[in-house]
């Protein structure tokens, strides 16, 4: 096959607005000159990542360079802020906008066997600083079904993206893992944890999908 930099420098030179970010994780020479070399040529940026800790890292940052010029998309809905009368959503792309410091919450049916994958991006330009993002299931009382949630840190980028995976079990199993309607619920800081809701909302794009068995 022809070496993976000419192709690049060929797709670059055709005019394709593709930028390519690399990472090289634990990779000799020839595999680390050809990744740079790909990043170079497409405008991207390579990094070298010779451990796993180092590729989380890594894989991170350039998520978040990645995500830079992200634009919403998806069907309207309005997350409440308590887990009472949480809009029902199907599977799908939604947009919601929240301030930081804030929660939303969202229900979606997630029949036994099948695994949930809920998806929350937020782009808020206006801020600064260290921006968490947490996607959680919780109870109708407000507990935290899942208290480490899954929860992403973006430092100094204005967007960042979080993840949950959640398969529903084929019976009840406990106060928290029943298959059925969950609620979702998709929280934002920044800076202190005890700080107040910013005054700006800003726009959140809503993943929601479901896989069989």
């Amino acid at each position: 096959p022809p070496d993976p930099c000419e192709v690049a420098k060929e797709l670059a030179k055709a005019g394709i607005d593709l930028h390519i970010h690399t990472i090289g994780f634990d990779v000799g020479g020839k595999a680390r000159k050809q990744l740079s070399c790909i990043a170079e040529v497409t405008g991207g940026t390579y990094t070298d990542a010779p451990d796993a800790g180092t590729l989380t890292g890594a894989l991170n940052r350039v998520t978040q360079r990645a995500l830079r010029k992200y634009e919403v998309v998806g069907t309207p809905v309005r997350g409440t802020p308590q887990p009472d009368g949480a809009p029902l959503v199907k599977p799908g792309a939604y947009q919601d906008r929240m301030r930081t410091n804030e929660i939303r919450h969202y229900t979606i049916d997630v029949p036994a066997g099948w695994t949930l994958h809920a998806t929350a991006t937020y782009i808020a330009p206006h801020l600064s600083g260290v921006i968490s993002l947490v996607v959680t299931r919780v109870r109708p009382d407000g507990e935290d079904c899942l208290p480490a949630g899954s929860e992403v840190r973006s430092a100094d980028d204005p967007i960042v993206s979080a993840v949950l995976h959640w398969a529903a079990p084929a019976g009840p199993s406990g106060r928290c893992n029943s298959p059925g309607k969950q609620i979702i619920g998709v929280k934002t800081t920044e800076g202190p944890a005890n700080a107040g809701p910013g005054e700006a909302d800003a726009a959140m794009e809503l993943l929601w999908g479901l896989e069989p068995p």
